[in-house]
Order: C-alpha cells, then structure tokens, then sequence
C-alpha cells in the first residue's frame, strides 16, 4: 500500500536554538504486510521525501517536527542532499 503526503506546513528545529521555517514537503510512504507461516502479520512501513523551505532557504541536517496544514504533527529527518524521512516519534 503506497501513501502520499504532499503540502505546506511550519518545520520547527528540535534543537538549540530554536529555528521554524515555512516548508512544502512531498513524502511517500510504502507500507507492507509481512507473514511468516504463523498466523500473524507483522507491518513494516517506509519512507522517503523532500522537504524544501517557501523562500529558498538551506535547511540543516537534522531531526524536525513538521507541522502540516490539517494539524497533523510528523517527527522527520533530513538526511542530507535534500532526502528526507519520517522518523518515528520519542
């Protein structure tokens, strides 16, 4: 199952000191089911991205909150070279 995130949202940094940015972001997340013999599936989910702020702006390498238009919070990550990921939550 394949999932799109696409938008604007506010980037806040998780470091000192603080920094936001406005920000476009496009992620794709692949989800896959993964069953063995036994009757349990175990999910395992994917990612990767671009995030890139409205005014051309070098965003560092490092872990963010991204916060999207619709109020949903995501923990993401940059990885450098503009490739981005979505990180799970502390």
């Amino acid at each position: 199952m394949d999932e799109r995130l696409k938008g604007t949202g506010k980037l806040t940094w998780l470091g000192p000191p603080s920094k936001e940015w406005t920000v476009h972001y496009n992620f794709s997340i692949i989800l896959r089911l993964e069953s063995s013999n036994l009757p349990r599936a175990a999910a395992h989910s994917t990612s990767n991205g671009a995030v890139w702020d409205t005014n051309d702006e070098v965003i560092p390498q490092g872990i963010f909150q991204l916060e999207a238009e619709d109020g949903e919070i995501l923990r993401v990550k940059n990885l450098g070279f503009n490739t981005w990921v979505i990180v799970a939550p502390l």
